[in-house]
């Protein structure tokens, strides 16, 4: 038997299911639902039918000296303009699909169908719309990213998968290695606000819509403190201020404040409701960034008396390079001079943290791209135009679906549709297409087989075209029909990936019975017969041939509903017709002449 694993709200560690296999729709102990099937290098997710790396973040892995991840891309440096990993594991979306080439190209894992995860171009059941994409916010569950965290892992929004413990930094408390607010313009989209990131030390742009975390400043230091000597790091005496004497600026020494203090704030529900929130994390949209920060200076945080405090958005200067950017941006001058980072280094480097039978999974932002589902690959226009156009993303810090755009680092995992053919456990159908020409109100058998042995079934996906009832497809209409073949699995095999096939029904053929008419004389009526095989009604016209006469006014014979009067001698050629309709393509016609006579 295969083994199984049991995921169930925040589960993180592995729970083995024995030797008997549950399907995906039965409960196992606990009431926890089975969604994966990990093998320790890839984790198959038996409800949509992908695989997933293991590792969410491979591409930081290596063995020092021997062996790394990157497929040959080079490690970032400040001055990087090409593709390039950054040491962290993040980078740019075009780098990712770049990644992504060289791992096939690599045959990673013996396959050669890694992709990157899609979301869908609409979600239903997303809280909110964004302003550039149909899907956008809190609750976003179809996407491959948002079935992971909110249905597989059971993550409720607003919390972070992997939760980063109060790391300290220096003189610093709770600081996290993610995307913080400036106060600039961030450039490129439309109500977009620059961001500094203290995971690798870059810094952008990103619509205002997004979350988040806050480190807001006083410019020079809190009033009534001794001023210590030195241009380093001052912590406070009361411990909730650092003064950055190089800087000359005034931090909170909480870099995550709003997580245990969001003053007016409350946690969000949704993008929208309320308005000004923080998420459990302690990340927030911009909005509520400038409420969290009049909310502190009306508190008067970090000063021991009533005095006039002002709290405000760090600044960053738009004209600085991505990486290594110290003047005009005080988070910058922090990263790169008083902390002493190289760019691309995590200011709290995030361990293996394990989630389910994933590891190494990081609580920010990872890639995605737009496809109709999960199974499909990436749209051929999904590459953002650097600093104009946006690229999904996801947070697995907060479970926020929002945009981001070039040159934005982001973490990378990748999948492949279907299981690995290799373990017992697999199975696939085969569907061989459906090429012959087919014709409404008939009928089709349907022949699949499944790996497996198991028996297929089949569904239409398109009932108002065609229907099925056991290998039979009944052709209803003209138009697309397609007929899905899928297996269920049992207690040996998982559920196979369902296949498609899809072809189109023709209007159903009809033909006209139109008996010949014997030679008529001059003046006879003759009552006209003929029959379509589809039962609709036939109607008749008439053409003649040059009569004997020189007179070419009057014809040798009208036609007059289902009745022919012969008007002179010559020939009468009288035509059958029926024009089909919706579902029966038009009859040829059938002609029929007639000889008339004195």
């Amino acid at each position: 038997m295969k083994r199984n694993y049991l995921i169930g709200i925040l589960l993180a560690a592995l729970a083995f299911a024995g030797s008997t296999r549950l399907s995906a729709q039965e409960n196992g102990s606990g009431n926890q639902i089975v969604y994966f099937v990990p093998d320790g290098e890839t984790v198959y997710d038996v409800m949509n039918h992908v695989t997933w790396l293991a590792d969410a973040n491979l591409a930081a892995e290596g063995v020092p000296g021997t062996l790394n991840f990157r497929f040959g891309l080079p490690l970032c440096n400040a001055d990087s303009t090409d593709d390039c990993i950054w040491a962290d594991g993040a980078m740019s979306y075009t780098t990712a699909q770049e990644w992504v080439r060289r791992m096939n190209a690599a045959s990673y894992l013996g396959h050669s169908d890694w992709r990157l995860p899609s979301t869908p171009f609409q979600d239903s059941g997303c809280k909110s719309k964004g302003p550039s994409h149909e899907s956008f916010g809190f609750g976003c569950s179809a996407g491959a990213l948002g079935f992971l965290y909110y249905t597989a892992l059971g993550i409720p929004a607003p919390n972070t998968a992997v939760p980063i413990p109060p790391n300290t930094v220096g003189p610093f408390q709770n600081f996290q290695p993610g995307v913080y607010w400036s106060s600039s313009f961030g450039g490129g989209l439309t109500d977009s606000k620059a961001n500094f990131s203290f995971a690798d030390g870059a810094q952008g742009g990103t619509n205002t819509f997004n979350y988040s975390y806050v480190l807001p400043m006083i410019k020079g230091e809190i009033p009534g403190e001794t001023k210590a000597s030195g241009t380093g790091l001052q912590l406070s005496h009361n411990g909730l201020t650092v003064y950055d004497a190089g800087a000359q600026v005034t931090w909170p020494a909480n870099a995550n404040l709003a997580a245990q203090e969001p003053f007016s704030l409350k946690l969000c529900e949704s993008l929208t409701k309320p308005t000004l929130c923080v998420a459990d994390d302690g990340s927030m949209n911009y909005a509520s960034a400038e409420q969290f920060v009049a909310d502190m200076n009306t508190a008067n945080y970090g000063a021991e008396t009533k005095k006039q405090l002002m709290w405000e958005l760090p600044p960053s200067d738009p004209t600085c390079p991505q990486y290594n950017c110290t003047e005009g941006n005080p988070m910058g001058k922090l990263y790169y001079t008083q902390l002493g980072l190289q760019a691309g280094t995590p200011v709290v480097p995030i361990p293996d943290d394990a989630l389910g039978p994933f590891h190494h999974l990081q609580p920010g932002y990872y890639w995605s791209c737009e496809a109709p589902t999960i199974d499909h690959p990436c749209v051929e226009d999904s590459t953002p135009v650097p600093n104009t156009d946006a690229q999904f993303d996801f947070s697995f810090g907060n479970g926020f679906l929002s945009t981001a755009r070039e040159p934005g680092a982001h973490f990378v995992t990748v999948y492949y549709v279907g299981c690995d053919p290799d373990q017992s456990w697999c199975q696939s159908i085969t569907f061989p297409a459906i090429t012959s020409t087919e014709y409404a109100l008939s009928s089709l058998a349907l022949s699949a087989t499944a790996s497996s042995g198991l028996a297929v079934t089949f569904t239409s996906m398109t009932p108002k075209v065609c229907t099925v009832s056991g290998n039979t497809a009944t052709l209803k209409f003209p138009g697309i029909c397609t007929i899905e073949a899928s297996q269920a699995g049992n207690e040996s095999f998982e559920s196979a990936l369902p296949i498609q096939q899809t072809f189109t029904v023709n209007h159903a053929v009809q033909t006209i019975t139109f008996p010949g008419i014997p030679t008529q004389k001059v003046g006879a009526k003759v009552h006209l017969r003929a029959t379509a095989s589809s039962g609709l009604k036939v109607w008749f016209s008439a053409g003649s041939s040059q009569g004997i006469t020189l007179s070419t006014i009057v014809p040798v014979c009208i036609v007059a509903g289902e009745s022919a009067d012969m008007l002179k001698v010559g020939t009468c050629a009288i035509t059958a017709h029926q024009a089909g309709n919706d579902v029966y393509a038009p009859a040829p016609d059938v002609e029929r002449s007639v000889g008339v006579g004195p």
